[in-house]
């Protein structure tokens, strides 16, 4: 298996260069989150968030909002951006999230198959 993501260089390059999310892929998942769920949202967690784009989207619209990636350089480099308060990241895998059952109100994955 290649684990290319899981250099620090990589990660470094990853936060510096990928592009981020546009505020209208943000608003979107928002606008349909609120169709099937009321205010206010609590939770987000981001799976295989990376170096953390979709996860900074998020902040504005919930109380918490939690990254999580099997990478630890893409976590470590994730911490080191500008990061609103009500965002944390966590080493961890999708198959055991470290959250209680029932505990967030969306899950997201963006570009984390590669």
């Amino acid at each position: 298996m290649n684990r290319f993501f899981e250099d620090k260089e990589v990660a470094i390059n990853y936060l510096k260069h990928r592009p981020h999310y546009s505020a209208e892929i943000a608003e979107a998942i928002i606008n349909y989150l609120a169709e099937h769920k009321a205010k206010p949202f609590q939770m987000a967690l981001d799976v295989g968030c990376g170096t953390g784009q979709l996860t900074r989207s998020l902040a504005p619209y919930f109380d918490e909002v939690l990254g999580v990636d099997v990478s630890s350089a893409q976590i470590d480099v994730a911490k080191t951006a500008q990061n609103q308060k009500n965002i944390s990241f966590s080493v961890g895998r999708a198959e055991d999230l470290p959250t209680p059952d029932s505990s967030v109100d969306l899950i997201t994955s963006a570009t984390a198959s590669h």
